[in-house]
């Protein structure tokens, strides 16, 4: 197995036991390679050897992309990989970490695991954006896909935009509100939640849509089939407004008509055998935990 190692460079803290567990990985069975960026960066605190290789980008033979950081460093490792979906695991070096499923304190379990091949691949919903108008084209550099959410947002000033929401079913709704989040189940534990919207099991197949700040008090988040096709129709008083697909964002001209649908190939992300999304809710939420006086 080749393991492609893609890390956050600017950690603070914890990067002796990084470089450990770097160390270790090289010196293991295990085929490994890194991220030059990241093995630049972590030379300057502490030994790696000198022989490893270094990638620019994830080899041909890859097996796997092995992140050290947060969820967001899985994110940009993601779009770091581009659309060659290569399988992604998560080592949390952080706080909250909800795409991985090892902390860097338990790095010794991971590499078991590794040489025992008992990973198991998790189909994860990825969602494709386009834009409908000829002369309001994405960005050239984008990679058009999203792992968490799609999200619409007002620039950055007190007004408000608009977003016509429709659907393969039909007009759904104009969102006055502060943004609009379309978000995977994956991406329902991110900045989906943070904003009042559901906790989805992260293998279903469907998408939320969720306002930030609405208007109206009556429109609430909506849970929707993965089938659909959404085309979203945004306009602004400034005249244009930002486009986010996990935390990488642009800006549109106001009136863009925007679409937003299931990939066709999912994202592979690998996990603990024998680890529900429950095991994890209770971890990271602190559900059934008596809160501290």
């Amino acid at each position: 197995m080749k393991i492609t190692v893609y890390g956050h460079t600017s950690h603070t803290a914890r990067l002796a036991e990084i470089a450990l567990f770097v160390r270790q990985l090289g010196a293991s069975q295990l085929h490994t390679e890194i991220w030059s960026g990241f093995y630049d960066y972590l030379r300057q605190y502490s030994a790696l050897p000198a022989n490893m290789v270094c990638v620019d980008a994830p080899s041909a033979d890859s097996d796997m992309v092995l992140t050290l950081g947060g969820d967001g460093t899985l994110l940009h490792a993601a779009a770091w990989c581009g659309n060659r979906r290569i399988p992604l695991l998560g080592v949390n070096t952080g706080h909250l970490g909800f795409l991985t499923c090892y902390t860097i304190s338990e790095s010794h379990l991971l590499l078991d695991d590794l040489t025992a091949g008992t990973l198991v691949a998790e189909k994860r919903t990825l969602l494709h954006l386009e834009s409908l108008d000829a002369d309001a084209p994405l960005p050239a550099d984008l990679w058009p896909y999203a792992l968490n959410e799609v999200a619409l947002l007002k620039a950055e000033s007190a007004s408000m935009i608009s977003v016509r929401t429709d659907t393969d079913s039909g007009y759904v709704t104009d969102y006055s509100a502060d943004g609009l989040i379309i978000a995977t189940p994956t991406g329902s534990t991110g900045y989906n939640l943070s904003a009042g919207g559901p906790i989805i099991e992260p293998t279903l197949d469907c998408l939320a849509l969720t306002p930030i700040a609405p208007h109206s008090l009556s429109i609430r988040p909506l849970v929707i089939t993965s089938d659909s096709r959404i085309t979203a129709l945004t306009t602004s008083r400034q005249g244009s407004y930002r486009v986010a697909l996990d935390g990488r964002s642009f800006t549109m001209r106001s009136g863009t008509r925007l679409t937003v649908k299931t990939a066709e190939n999912p994202l592979l992300l690998m996990r603990r055998r024998n680890v529900s999304f429950a095991a994890t809710l209770r971890s990271k939420l602190h559900w059934g935990k008596a809160e501290k006086a």
